[in-house]
């Protein structure tokens, strides 16, 4: 037996082990009344207010019709409240209720209970090394998995920048014109004036197909401003997020930057974990109602 066989002998063997793991974690769930599916289905609504139900299914990868069945559940329990989409009358906005997010921390105290059940006889050397291990199997199977390339600005990108921010915004948190145009003005700005030596705007990509961005700015010598971070959806789960932004933050280090701020709102709950495990804290934070709804609007701060 070669190397490379005998490692697809040992990779399927833990996946075996690892479904066997998940599966009594579902069981417990089951005696909650709800699978892990609708769990994981509970929980994407509540993060993504104003979501639609084929966006879940697609997010998610599961049979359309399932989905139909349990938002239909959801709605029925009061768990979850639609109202048509102002951007698609086609389609409803999905919302979680008070009564959903009650269910859903719930189902999370639950799930902690279940994986605190798998850990709580290791020492806490065994659990660092599980950890670390967990995260070396999702940094390079993601990689594998998912080979997206992140290169530099090149002529088109601020056009996709604008274009995408006003999408995604509009779609995932109901943000209006007047946030579209505000990043319009400041990313033309940025792109007219760039400066390559102190600024750096970076494009993941998959086949020459772009799936997000990210930039840094110059705000003053030892400062630098992180800017316009987006994934596309099919794009997130698999690392991507955390290598785009620590390929920013290794410009900011190279450039000379001993300091880097953001600015970002507080519904952008995957974003701000991200974040804050690259070490930036909040700040600042204030009530922002120029972009069609009431949000907090905050600003983080990293030294490097």
């Amino acid at each position: 037996m070669n190397a490379q066989t005998a490692a697809i002998a040992k990779i399927r063997s833990f996946n075996r082990f690892y479904t066997n793991v998940l599966g009594l974690l579902d069981r417990h769930i089951l005696h909650s009344d709800f699978s892990l599916t609708e769990a994981r289905l509970l929980l994407e609504i509540a993060k993504n207010p104003n979501c639609k139900a084929h966006e879940l299914g697609l997010r998610l990868q599961i049979d359309r019709s399932y989905v139909s069945r349990m938002i239909k559940r959801f709605e029925a329990e009061k768990l979850i409240i639609k109202t048509p989409s102002l951007q698609d009358n086609r389609y409803n906005d999905l919302q979680i209720t008070d009564a959903g997010q009650k269910k859903l921390n719930d189902l999370s105290g639950r799930s902690d209970a279940q994986v605190f059940s798998l850990i709580k006889d290791l020492s806490p050397q065994e659990v660092s090394q599980v950890l670390d291990a967990m995260a070396l199997v999702r940094e390079k199977l993601s990689r594998a998995a998912f080979p997206a390339v992140i290169r530099p600005y090149r002529e088109g990108d601020a056009e996709y920048i604008v274009q995408r921010h006003e999408e995604l915004y509009r779609k995932e948190y109901g943000l209006s014109a007047s946030f579209a145009d505000y990043v319009k003005r400041t990313v033309y700005e940025l792109a007219g004036h760039y400066n390559p030596a102190r600024e750096c705007i970076l494009i993941p990509e998959i086949d020459g197909r772009p799936l997000g961005s990210v930039a840094i700015v110059k705000y003053d010598d030892q400062t630098a401003q992180f800017r316009f971070f987006l994934l596309e959806p099919e794009a997130r789960g698999y690392g991507l997020g955390l290598r785009l932004m620590e390929a920013a933050l290794d410009f900011c280090r190279k450039t000379g930057y001993t300091h880097v701020f953001l600015e970002t709102i507080s519904l952008l709950t995957t974003a701000r974990t991200i974040y804050h495990r690259m070490g930036f804290r909040v700040t600042q934070a204030h009530l922002q109602t120029e972009w069609g709804r009431e949000v907090l609007e905050e600003r983080w701060d990293l030294d490097l």
